[in-house]
């Protein structure tokens, strides 16, 4: 049940390699079980400056452990994936996290 929205700008590079990784830190950092993460990627265009960049935005959503202590480690271990991997500039990569209430987060069966 986290989510992980990659938006990147060449989702096609590595883009399964990129997935697991980022499925692993989340899945490690937070103690939820990695067959529960969920990963999906999109392409976008980034601009910064008035120019244009190499960049990331990374979307974390979740049902608890949403916190400060484990929002920084996951954001120091996705940014080095993203730095290593895709060569993405650590100025350009923005994280957002989102914890929602279990009554908000729902699959085939209902909510949590």
């Amino acid at each position: 049940m986290p989510l992980i929205k990659l938006t990147l700008p060449e989702p096609e590079k590595n883009t399964v390699e990129i997935q697991q990784k980022v499925s692993k830190v989340v899945a490690a950092v937070t103690g939820k079980p990695e067959s529960a993460v969920m990963v999906t990627t999109d392409k976008a265009d980034f601009l910064m400056n008035r120019e244009k960049v190499t960049g990331a935005f990374v979307e974390i959503r979740g049902i608890g452990k949403i916190e400060p202590e484990t929002n920084a480690e996951i954001s120091r271990q996705i940014s080095a994936i993203l730095v290593d991997d895709l060569g993405i500039i650590p100025e350009c990569i923005y994280l957002n996290f989102m914890d929602f209430a279990r009554s908000n987060w729902g699959n085939a069966k209902g909510t949590y």
